[in-house]
């Protein structure tokens, strides 16, 4: 998973050019509304692939001009990569027509056919062949959605597993309206939201551990802080090992070897 250091977030391309930091940050929050309200226009219900479409467009902007660039375009296309990534669906067809739809509501142009359409999805493949290029065909993208149902199973009160879950996977996904993303391990985001999910829920993860965590009492509220966090590390660790070794088992059976 590639990660920008975050002194240099705003120290890019678009600097150069005399776009500000505040803009920036705007555009980020808008590129980010315009890939949701894209997805919501497909029914597209997955929070792990808007999640990454978002992370695609920024880190992509973050090596790119925004005025060298359609980013409206860049995050349509940032979508159809996420969804070939998470879901193996790009629905291209539905989603030039939501695309179209949505742009129409921003800046009315021409009428749609077949030559508008088949403009856009031509648009589309050349920006995603782009981001592609940026991320440097890395499909090892880690983001916070992935780890949120370990996490809620092995870290929270049965009771309060299914609102923490989905306070969680909203508050992800409007932290990656920043640029929270491209700067943070996946982890850090996913544990700090899942701090102010607790908040926001009515409870502490850290003084009242469910019984599968097996944390021993602690002397004050700082060493059990330090307890927890040490105890879920162990979990998502474990978790990645065995994701990694599911990987390798389905690599295997799909290209079997032999040293004879």
């Amino acid at each position: 998973m590639k990660l920008i250091k975050k002194k240099d977030v705003f120290t890019n391309i678009n600097t150069e050019y005399e776009i500000s930091e505040a803009v920036q940050k705007k555009l980020m929050n808008g590129n980010a509304q315009f890939i949701i309200d894209l997805a919501t226009q497909l029914d597209l219900n997955s929070y792990s692939t808007v999640t990454l479409a978002v992370y695609l467009c920024n880190y992509f902007f973050h090596h790119k001009c925004y005025l060298q660039y359609d980013r409206f375009i860049v995050a349509a296309a940032s979508l159809l990569l996420a969804q070939k990534i998470k879901d193996g669906d790009p629905r291209m067809r539905m989603l030039l027509h939501n695309y179209y739809k949505i742009l129409q509501n921003i800046e009315p142009t021409q009428m749609a056919n077949e030559a508008v359409m088949l403009s856009i999805q031509n648009k589309l493949c050349i920006a995603e062949s782009r981001i592609l290029k940026v991320i440097e065909y890395d499909f090892d993208i880690r983001i916070p959605n992935d780890y949120v149902e370990v996490i809620c199973k092995r870290c929270v009160q049965k009771s309060k597993e299914e609102h923490t879950f989905h306070t969680i996977k909203i508050l992800i996904l409007d932290s990656y309206r920043t640029y929270a993303g491209i700067v943070f391990h996946p982890w850090v985001i996913l544990v700090g939201t899942f701090l102010i999910a607790a908040s926001q829920l009515g409870y502490c993860p850290y003084k009242e551990p469910p019984p599968q965590l097996n944390m021993p009492a602690q002397q004050n509220d700082e060493e059990s802080y330090k307890k927890w966090l040490e105890l879920v590390e162990v979990e998502l660790k474990e978790f990645e090992q065995t994701r990694m070794s599911y990987s390798q088992i389905r690599r295997y059976k799909r290209f079997p070897f032999s040293f004879q």
